[in-house]
């Protein structure tokens, strides 16, 4: 048999065909294992890749709602400064249009 151990960047062990290095070292200091520590071991690899996809989606959820909100803001703030230059643009064009100041 051969066993590739490869180091990820953040310092955790993997091994190729395994879910985890657990595994594999109890594969090699318990040989005859019985079949259901193997079930275990990709039982716990599946409930960990579950979670880290609901933490990748929760931290997207929360950029959606970050955007969203500043949208809002900037939406807000569009419609303050359009309103008030509004009020000083119809100001303006009332002075003009006004016989007593031509």
């Amino acid at each position: 048999e051969i066993l590739f151990i490869i180091l990820s960047p953040t310092g955790k062990p993997y091994s190729f065909g395994h879910p985890s290095i657990d595994s594999v070292a109890k594969q090699l200091l318990k040989p005859n294992q019985p079949l259901n520590e193997t079930i275990h071991s990709l039982v716990e690899a599946y409930c960990k890749l579950v979670v880290d996809l609901i933490e990748i989606l929760d931290k997207q959820v929360g950029s959606y709602l970050t955007v969203s909100l500043n949208r809002e803001k900037l939406v807000s703030l569009r419609g303050q400064f359009g309103f008030k230059n509004r009020l000083a643009t119809d100001s303006i064009e009332g002075w003009r249009n006004n016989k007593a100041y031509q």
